[in-house]
């Protein structure tokens, strides 16, 4: 009766312990959860200022698209799923416990000793080859590797918004460039028809310039169309208005060269991080595979709850073996399966490793290239700008042709487009390499954030 006593205390004592280690899991799966909520270091509190402004700045419209993105809930739910996968891991270290009810017939049977009845059965797994010890490490990896997938993500994120901004801003910018020289010709035909009303130029003159005005008409047409698809596209991504406007101007600090530091960055770099997470995940399931040639040791008890022919003793436990002999070459198989992950996992590790050298080495190159640039259009369109001025005060003169000043309003049309686009480009570049170096969202968030324009420079002044 002692024994029987001791018996039932230590499966309620087992008991607890499984319970109290399933709602710890539990929890912690849930902190975690909450913790990578964060990661983009977007807070609601952007999210919900953001959808209030009509002029939008590209951390709006990031802020924005965090908030609607199902690409990064579905990476959210990849985490949620491994942790599950994970406490299923932990739980093969605790007991199976379980009832058990039969019937036997005939009931006076000799041949099997069992008798019909109701019973509470234990088993205690002590080794299963290395499922148990693989499978807990290797879903901490994976775990690991989940949420650097879904810190890539969102640097992923932020570089498709970023690419679809400046791509409308371009669009917009170069669509109020035109505007601008359509008033420029406007200003010209007038000028034309005052001097045909004097007999001083030719109707086929303003007939020219028309036509001129009637081109670029079309063409400010054809821009408000593509910037309506840009629009829409950007708002499909992010969620914010079709006629939302843009600011795109920016006050980054010029970065870093990265090669003086550009194994340090690499190894932060989140996808980086991933593949390598990556590799200990394939590690731990060759583990595994080879685990399966090692015996199974375990405890079993049971205690009857109900019998027939109940007798004093109405409990036992023992300690069972399971040693693998023959699987007909399903062992092997899979261990060859394994040893194949394993090589991808080095390989596809080797190509993130040099991928994110190259475009981190490029898209410095590329920024430090437009900075150079954007100074050059610059003095090119304060160039053409002051030659505009001056051929069109000579053909108030009649010094110069009708000709002379179509070439110079072409040449500043040309110009102003090219300094602004460019200028558009640096400020992408720049931000792309932020993204390549993990150095704008997370913890980094607030450089981004006050970084950008509140109000345009209109308002401002």
């Amino acid at each position: 009766m002692k024994s029987k006593t001791i018996f039932i205390r230590i499966l309620t004592v087992v008991m607890l312990i499984a319970i109290t280690a399933l709602h710890a899991g539990s929890r912690e799966s849930s902190d975690n959860v909450k913790a990578l909520m964060e990661a983009s270091g977007i807070t609601s509190g952007d999210i919900s200022s953001s959808e209030g402004r009509k002029e939008l700045n590209l951390f709006n419209v990031f802020a924005m698209a965090v908030g609607h993105s199902n690409r990064l809930i579905i990476k959210k739910e990849d985490i949620n799923r491994s942790e599950a996968k994970k406490d299923q891991a932990f739980g093969a270290f605790l007991p199976r416990i379980y009832a058990r009810g039969q019937i036997i017939y005939p009931e006076n049977n000799t041949y099997t000793g069992v008798k019909t009845g109701l019973s509470l059965n234990l088993r205690q797994p002590i080794m299963t080859g290395l499922d148990e010890i693989s499978a807990y490490k290797g879903y901490k990896s994976e775990i690991l590797m989940k949420k650097y997938d879904l810190l890539h993500s969102i640097n992923l994120l932020l570089s498709d918004v970023s690419g679809y901004f400046y791509r409308a801003s371009s669009i917009e910018t170069d669509l109020k460039s035109k505007r601008h020289v359509l008033s420029l010709y406007s200003n010209v035909l007038r000028e034309l028809e005052r001097r045909v009303a004097l007999g001083r130029s030719r109707r086929s003159e303003v007939l020219r310039i028309n036509s001129e005005i009637y081109s670029l008409q079309s063409a400010i047409k054809s821009s408000e169309n593509d910037l309506a698809s840009a629009m829409l596209n950007l708002s499909s991504l992010t969620g914010i208005p079709v006629n939302a406007g843009l600011l795109n101007s920016h006050t980054f600090p010029d970065p870093d060269d990265p090669e003086k530091n550009i194994t340090s960055i690499i190894e932060n770099r989140w996808d980086v991080k991933s593949a390598r997470e990556a590799v200990k995940v394939a590690e731990t399931r060759l583990l595994a595979a080879k685990g399966l040639h090692l015996p199974s040791l375990y405890l079993e008890g049971a205690y009857m709850l109900y019998t027939k022919d109940k007798k004093d003793r109405d409990y036992y436990g023992s300690i069972g073996i399971d040693i693998p002999i023959f699987s007909g070459g399903m062992v092997m198989a899979r261990i060859r399966e394994e040893e194949s992950s394993k090589k991808q996992a080095d390989v596809n590790l080797a190509e993130t490793l040099r991928n994110a050298r190259n475009n981190i080495t490029d898209a410095f190159q590329t920024w430090k290239n437009s900075r150079e640039e954007v100074e050059a259009f610059r003095l090119a369109h304060a160039s053409s700008e002051n030659n505009y001025n001056v051929v069109l005060n000579e053909f108030r003169l009649n010094l110069v042709t009708i000709i002379d000043l179509f070439n110079s309003l072409t040449i500043l049309q040309n110009a102003k487009q090219n300094y602004e686009n460019t200028l558009l480009r640096f400020s992408y570049n720049r931000v792309r390499v932020s993204i390549e170096v993990n150095g704008i969202t997370g913890k980094k968030i607030g450089l981004f954030r006050d970084s950008m324009p509140a109000e345009s420079e209109k308002k401002a002044r």
